[in-house]
């Protein structure tokens, strides 16, 4: 007898149950990694950053969930550890710009490399099959997930993406 079919509703319960926890083995390797002193919401705002040059502080905030004051906070730490700057821009003087700075993006990259090493410390122990499988499931779990309009995350999949 074989096992019912999967539903979406049974593969979204299992997605949302799989987010937090992947968010915990990031923050563990950020607290492991101190000299680096992220949070995960610096570490995904340093990632969007890289991903989207000269982004608001309104899309930074769109994209933590997070209202306007608290991403402003957020985007001064990271200012003030001089890991992006703020300017200005050009063709509208009420919008200010962040890029990030080449602190930020070795902090982006050496936090990036940390957390990839301990989920595929974790994936380690599975076979190449389960690998090939576990990483056509996370594609196609992308491609419904990110319109293809939007820039995507860094992936393992992806190593030049990861060293930008």
């Amino acid at each position: 007898m074989s096992a019912p079919a999967a539903t979406a509703e049974q593969c979204a319960a299992l997605a949302l149950d799989l987010a937090p926890l992947l968010m915990r083995l990031m923050r563990q390797e950020l607290n492991a990694q101190e000299a680096l002193d992220l949070t995960v919401p610096q570490f995904r705002t340093l990632r969007f950053v890289a991903r989207n040059p000269a982004t608001s502080l309104s899309d930074v905030a769109e994209h933590l969930g997070m209202t306007l004051p608290a991403a402003s906070k957020l985007v001064d730490q990271l200012l003030e550890q001089q890991l992006i700057t703020r300017a200005t821009a050009v063709d509208d003087r009420r919008r200010a710009e962040l890029t990030l700075t080449a602190r930020g993006e070795a902090a982006r990259h050496l936090a990036t490399a940390a957390a990839q090493a301990r989920l595929a410390g974790r994936l380690s122990s599975l076979s190449s099959a389960e690998l090939e499988a576990c990483m056509h499931t996370l594609q196609i779990l992308r491609a419904c997930v990110v319109p293809t309009s939007e820039g995507q995350e860094e992936t393992v999949a992806n190593p030049t993406a990861a060293q930008r």
